[in-house]
């Protein structure tokens, strides 16, 4: 009996000896720095040998590593990448790669988890170690820009439909499948009928979330397949969303589980939830999660291995975007100051950069771009030193890469996929067969083309009355008007009237605006090609137009809207939802000038389709264009003076088609725009929307006349044509480019408005708005509410 029990005791100390080595003891003093931030441990570090120990799967995972362990063995496996690093229990030699490596401190057991020595297992990974024996800090710094990742946060953000790889560009485009086109734009290959959502590329694997249109038992899960389009496998049964690679890993949202964060290697193994906070907009980057916290819908951040989650901001956004660009995160914000929000990854300097009503945010080289909730797409440098305007029409997310932002149009069922580069030059629709086709954008009038000034052949006006029988005859010279996209599908009709036998015809702007291609057709049945536009001015909606090959056309005769009389008797002639030829009758019910602009009012009756008709007299005279009507009124109806179009007939040239693809006609205000240096740009002929952030904003705006021309600006607060309180009122300074006081706004009414209003002959040059609210008297209590207001700029041609 005494040597069994000796033999047990020395089996025991054994035992003891190898897998609790003696120690100098587990100490909270040293603390562990991983990725910038304090690692949170389950056990604090201990110490042997001068070494420090910590929990094996904190510094694993906190490093992204996969953990596999063998417990017949005691042996742990730890791969990352093309490394593997295995471990045994009490046992001083390490593989690394296979290759054996003798440690000064074995991996051990205390109080049952399992103790590994940090710096080997973090300088292994590819960190870099740092100890401070003053404050007896382990500083341990991954080399993250090492890591492989799929996509960018931005993208990801934004639903991750554009991955380039390669000379390639992969698109998911709305519900037309998966598609890769090269940059260039020559070659477009199918990869997929499917659409897809969250694009991540690695090595020769696509990995991607399925569509949300396929059957339920299959939509939105998590796939992998190659990049020809082979090889599909689900990789969950769950719903996700947010799918983003980074390294080994894809991390995910799933919606199965209540919008939970979990991760899966890109082998399959190691699936696991890293989170129960529930969130959305999630992104992955330097072993960090960014997310908004559904249940708050504010910015937070929590490693990838599940620990040290923490608050960033307490600024509300229902629809955050988050996106990251080195050591900061843009957002969008809402409430009180809505707009994006730019903060450190740590929580401080936080920062409202833009104010304004945003849709989308996305972050590519030095440049934030967003559109706002009017179409407009804009980027603004990182510094906050430039902003410029790219694009307009584009709503909702949108994707940026290799110099391009793609977004979709989804104006119908089958939806329009564009992109345009980021300077705004060129666009390309996508949804179109190879080679892309560049389509040009210009700015209204930006260019100088060949003159082709118009020249009637006579400018005589009848002299005898004329019924609207015989008026009718004219119907002859009135054109139907379609026009189509790049691809041939047609956008929409109108009416238009030829002026001259060689085929020049006056319509509204409206009418062809967006167009890539135009076609007339008269009363013969005879359908002529436009070649160009001749002139436009898009605040008065006019634009004529010249024909392709078109001789002995019959043309309409032109009067003089000067000396039309209030009650006198007009004709109508267009095509009312493409009822060809429509004529009706009327009455001069007015002669209105609204912000500038003179209409004539007639009771003749307008419908979609008669835009862009001739307005005729009792002489058989066009007096005007039919333009407008106010919806849900009694025959409220407005023509253009047919005497604005007579005054672009001198300035007339060759303008491509191509200058119709772009125009903002309304545009808004997006603090900081308080000094010149910070003033938004606008462009004659221009509405925008702005406001006031509180008593002290000022707001500066910009604009550059080509020529020299007379500018009106009108400026409407909303808040004083509601209340017609004093406290709301605003007003107007026109400064020169060196911010000197051209003139001051005063009142005026417009439409039975009181607005402020300027009117100034300016030379060829760049100039400045002051927009200014009253401020509050010194002893007033009361907030101010002169906080949103319009301004419209218009120039005399």
């Amino acid at each position: 009996m005494r040597k069994i029990n000796i033999s047990f005791f020395l089996v025991f100390l054994l035992v003891t000896s190898l897998f609790n080595l003696p120690v100098l003891g587990a100490t909270s003093e040293i603390q562990v720095i991983v990725r910038g931030e304090a690692l949170t441990l389950s056990n604090p570090p201990v110490i042997e040998s001068g070494r420090t120990l910590v929990p094996m799967r904190d510094i694993f995972e906190s490093l992204d590593a996969y953990i596999e362990w063998d417990g017949n063995t005691k042996t742990v496996t730890a791969l990352k990448g093309n490394t593997s690093i295995k471990l045994k229990i009490g046992n001083k030699t390490a593989y690394l790669n296979d290759e054996s490596i003798q440690l000064e401190v074995a991996a051990k057991i205390i109080d049952g988890k399992t103790f590994v020595p940090i710096r080997f297992i973090s300088e292994s990974l590819g960190a870099n170690v740092d100890w401070n024996n003053s404050t007896k800090t382990v500083t341990i710094s991954p080399n993250s820009s090492e890591e492989l990742r799929g996509n960018t946060t931005g993208n990801i953000s934004n639903g991750g439909f554009i991955c380039e790889k390669d000379d390639w560009i992969y698109t998911s485009m709305y519900k037309k499948g998966l598609w890769k086109i090269k940059k260039d734009g020559s070659e477009k290959v199918q990869i997929s009928e499917n659409s897809v959502n969250y694009l991540n590329i690695v090595g020769d694997w696509i990995y991607y979330s399925s569509s949300f249109y396929l059957p339920e038992k299959d939509k939105l899960r998590l796939y992998k397949m190659k990049l020809d389009g082979s090889s599909v496998t689900r990789l969950s049964e769950d719903i996700v969303e947010y799918v983003n690679v980074v390294g080994d890993w894809i991390y995910y949202i799933n919606v199965s589980d209540g919008n939970k964060p979990y991760k899966i290697r890109l082998d399959s193994k190691g699936e696991r939830k890293i989170s129960d906070l529930p969130m959305k907009y999630m992104i992955v980057d330097d072993g960090w999660i960014y997310f908004q916290k559904t249940s708050t819908d504010t910015l937070w951040k929590i490693r990838t291995n599940g620990s040290d989650s923490a608050e960033l901001s307490y600024v509300y956004g229902s629809d955050m975007h988050i996106t990251k660009a080195g050591n900061w995160l843009y957002f969008i914000g809402e409430g009180y100051d809505s707009g994006i929000y730019k903060v450190g990854i740590d929580g401080q300097n936080e920062e409202l950069i833009v104010s304004g009503s945003i849709d989308s945010i996305n972050y590519y080289d030095g440049w934030l771009y967003y559109n706002s909730t009017i179409q407009n797409l804009y980027k603004l440098k990182e510094d906050l030193s430039t902003r410029k305007t790219i694009g307009s029409g584009v709503e909702g997310s949108f994707q940026v890469t290799d110099n391009w932002v793609y977004y979709s149009e989804i104006l119908t069922e089958s939806g329009k996929e564009y992109r345009v580069n980021t300077e705004g030059s060129i666009k390309q629709r996508l949804d179109a067969e190879a080679p892309l086709k560049d389509i040009l954008i210009t700015l209204p009038k930006n260019q100088t083309y060949p003159a082709e000034p118009i020249v009637l052949s006579s400018t005589a006006t009848g002299t005898t009355t004329l019924s609207a029988k015989e008026i009718a005859k004219n119907k002859d010279a009135v054109a139907f008007i379609k026009t189509f996209d790049e691809n041939g599908e047609q956008l929409a009709s109108g009416s238009g009237f030829n002026i001259k036998s060689n085929g020049i015809i006056v319509t509204n702007f409206h009418v062809i605006s967006g167009a890539s291609s135009i076609t007339c057709t008269l009363n013969n049945n005879t359908e002529y090609k436009v070649d160009y536009l001749l002139n436009y001015n898009i605040l008065k909606d006019i634009a004529i137009l010249k024909l392709k090959d078109a001789t002995n056309l019959p043309v309409v005769r032109l009067g003089d809207s000067d000396k039309i009389e209030l009650a006198e008797d007009v004709v109508a002639i267009g095509n009312p939802l493409e009822f060809q030829n429509t004529v009706t009758t009327g009455i001069v019910s007015g002669i209105r000038n609204m912000f500038g602009i003179d209409y004539i009012q007639t009771s003749a009756s307008i419908s979609p389709g008669s835009s862009g008709g001739p307005l005729f007299n009792s002489y058989g005279d066009v007096i005007g264009i039919t333009s407008m009507t106010i919806l849900y009124s009694q025959n409220i109806n407005f023509a253009v003076p047919i005497n604005s179009v007579k005054k672009l007939f001198a300035s007339a040239c060759v303008i491509p088609l191509d200058s119709l693809n772009y125009y903002e006609s309304s545009a808004e205000e997006f603090e900081p725009n308080n000094n010149l240096g910070t003033a938004n740009e606008v462009i004659p002929n221009q509405s925008l929307e702005g406001s006031f952030i509180d008593n002290e904003d000022i707001d500066y705006y910009s604009f550059t006349l080509n020529k020299a021309g007379k500018i009106s600006l009108f400026a409407l607060s909303f808040d004083y044509m509601y209340s017609g309180s004093d406290s709301c009122k605003i007003s107007m300074t026109l400064l020169d480019k060196d911010g000197n006081e051209i003139c001051v706004s005063s009142e005026a009414t417009e439409v039975d408005t009181v607005v402020q209003k300027i009117t100034s002959d300016l030379k060829e040059g760049t100039y400045y708005i002051l927009v200014k609210g009253t401020p509050a008297k010194k002893d007033s209590t009361s907030d101010f509410s002169g906080s949103s207001y319009t301004l419209q700029t218009f120039l005399e041609d």
